[in-house]
């Protein structure tokens, strides 16, 4: 079974609209699994321009929790709009040059991961009549061991 890793790179510059009584500022966030979310970045000054306007790209690449991620990590990213000065006020991702195109791109690569290695002593001693105990680790998060061969016991038996 090939397990993958995924390292997120970049979010596109991406266009919005926002009402005059709309949010003044915009977070962008992100969250690993179900763990907390953290701040990307966040935008203040927002036009209120009928045309929109567009948020700049945010670099992903220097944010070391996105990458290298496991395949089993789901990612989540929200756009969080606050400092609405009305209840009616407005914002939502829009498509400025009113084109078929993607309205936000999250940027990566998706790499197989390295075969898992034993890191651990390949041999261990023990004692006969003694509880014996042996410890496996390897790099690279496998999910199961397993062992071929026989096992050689040296001994007066």
């Amino acid at each position: 079974r090939v397990l993958f890793r995924s390292s997120l790179s970049s979010i596109n510059p991406f266009g919005y609209r926002a009402s005059s009584t709309g949010a003044s500022s915009v977070a962008v966030q992100y969250q690993i699994n179900s763990g907390a979310f953290t701040t990307l970045t966040t935008f203040t000054s927002l036009s209120t321009s009928s045309s929109g306007g567009t948020f700049a790209s945010i670099d992903l690449s220097v944010v070391s929790a996105l990458q290298n991620l496991p395949s089993s990590s789901v990612v989540t990213f929200r756009i969080v709009p606050f400092g609405a000065s009305a209840a009616g006020g407005t914002f939502y991702i829009y498509d400025t040059a009113n084109s078929t195109a993607n309205d936000l791109v999250v940027n990566g690569i998706v790499s197989p991961m390295p075969a898992p290695a034993i890191t651990s002593s390949l041999t261990a001693n023990g004692t006969v009549a003694t509880a014996f105990n042996y410890a496996t680790t390897a790099s690279n998060s496998p999910s199961s061991f397993a062992a071929t061969g026989a096992l050689l016991l040296q001994g007066g038996f």
